[in-house]
């Protein structure tokens, strides 16, 4: 649930319903995120640490977002 598979290579229908389970399971990992008590702590420690997966609430990718952000307005 935190960690969806990457898609498979290629094109088609197979790759279409893989990215749709992907996102599926990327939203219901941030709904558990969204409830629970430690998720700033993990946000935290996820861009800390560059883990792939759903942590804290964000994927890998948000959290480079993110980190970009924050670093123009501590500039």
């Amino acid at each position: 649930l935190f960690f969806p598979a990457p898609p498979p290579a290629g094109r088609g229908k197979a790759v279409r319903e893989a990215i749709a389970k992907a996102e599926v399971a990327a939203k219901e990992a941030k709904a558990v995120c969204a409830r629970c008590p430690v998720r700033l702590e993990c946000l935290r420690d996820a861009m800390e640490s560059g883990e792939q997966g759903i942590l804290g609430g964000h994927t890998r990718a948000e959290r480079e977002a993110l980190k970009v952000l924050n670093a123009s307005k501590a500039s």
